[in-house]
C-alpha cells in the first residue's frame, strides 16, 4: 500500500502547487484547459495567489518523502448559486492505481459539502 497524504494548498504551498501542476501539463497535455508553455510563464506571486485563493480548494497528495503524487481542483460554478464541481485532477504514474485519485476527489467533495455546495 502507497503511502501518502492529502492537503489542502495553503499560498505557502505554491511551490508544491507549481510542481505537480506544471508535471501533470507535461504528462497529460490534452487533458487541461491550459498549457505548459502557458503556465511556465507564471510568475512566482500569481501561482503564490493561486495557492491561496480562498474559493478555490486545492488539494495535493503527498509522498512521506515530501514528493508530489497528484493534485485536485474544486471550486464554484460561475453563475450557478450553491453548485461547485472538480475542475481538474492528475495523478502521477508511479501513484495510479493505489488509491491516490480517489482520496483526491474525495477531498473536494468533502470540501464542497463544508462549504454547502
Amino acid at each position: 500500500m502507497m503511502e501518502y497524504r492529502i492537503l489542502r494548498a495553503q499560498p505557502t504551498d505554491w511551490k508544491q502547487v507549481r510542481s505537480v501542476r506544471l508535471r501533470a501539463l507535461a504528462d497529460s497535455p490534452d487533458a487541461f484547459g491550459s498549457t505548459l508553455d502557458q503556465e511556465q510563464q507564471l510568475t512566482d506571486d500569481e501561482w503564490c495567489s493561486r495557492s491561496g485563493n480562498v474559493s478555490v480548494a486545492q488539494f495535493l497528495a503527498i509522498a512521506p518523502s515530501g514528493s508530489e503524487l497528484g493534485i485536485a481542483v474544486g471550486a464554484p460554478y460561475s453563475g450557478q448559486e450553491q453548485t461547485a464541481g472538480l475542475f481538474s485532477m492528475w495523478v502521477a504514474p508511479e501513484a495510479r492505481k493505489r488509491g491516490v485519485g480517489f482520496a483526491l476527489v474525495q477531498a473536494v467533495i468533502e470540501w464542497a459539502q463544508s462549504e454547502g455546495y
